[in-house]
């Protein structure tokens, strides 16, 4: 019964998306937006090989699942690979002068 209720945490965390809305002094939303666009593609660059050693890992571990009914396992592996892009992302931004607003 634990297992399921963690499984329905990482769901709802995972699936509630939200915005985040950056801004720069001295930047214009054209810009922006091209550099939210590359830091996106380079965090989802990077998560694509997270994603394919987890895949790795499962299939060594005796198979993989149909992702109709995900395993635990598979549910914390998609909420860290989502953390982890959400981190790059902010990351490169910030690093490119932005704050986040919301």
């Amino acid at each position: 019964m634990g297992a399921v209720a963690v499984v329905a945490i990482l769901a709802a965390c995972t699936g509630a998306s939200h915005q985040t809305v950056w801004t720069k002094n001295d930047g214009n939303p054209d810009q922006r937006d091209r550099d939210q666009r590359g830091c996106e593609a380079y965090a989802r660059s990077q998560t694509k090989v997270d994603s394919g050693i987890d895949q790795d890992r499962a299939v060594m571990g005796g198979g993989t699942n149909s992702g109709l009914n995900p395993t635990l396992n598979e549910n914390i592996n998609a909420y860290s690979t989502q953390k982890r892009y959400d981190g790059l992302v902010n990351s490169c931004m910030t690093d490119l002068g932005y704050r986040q607003v919301k």
